[in-house]
């Protein structure tokens, strides 16, 4: 990944994050933001408190599988969906949706 372009721009201005893939923990490279749907609300309160219910957008290295889990600002999000995207033959990075994952209940 790293010949092409974009490789070059995650390596410049992605943030780090750490991937939890196949049982082995790696850092990454990564462009990570929520996407705000139209009636989609940041938040929801429930009977433990607040939920984000946001689902975020990466844009980064991987290899990225759905179930996988992204650390990232001291937040565990899971892995939605993924998917490779190529320019030509060759991978130039993985596009993946995440959501924060709930923390278990004391």
């Amino acid at each position: 990944m790293s010949g092409l372009w974009f490789g070059r721009v995650l390596t410049r201005y992605g943030g780090t994050a750490q991937l939890l893939h196949d049982g082995q923990l790696t850092q990454v490279r990564a462009f990570i933001q929520p996407t705000l749907g139209e009636r989609e609300l940041p938040q929801t309160a429930t009977a433990l408190g607040k939920r984000d219910r946001r689902v975020w957008l990466y844009l980064g290295q991987g290899p990225l599988a759905v179930g996988d889990t992204v650390q990232w600002q001291g937040q565990d999000f899971a892995v939605r969906s993924a998917e490779p995207i190529r320019i030509g033959d060759a991978l130039s990075h993985w596009w993946g949706t995440l959501e924060c994952r709930r923390e278990a209940a004391p």
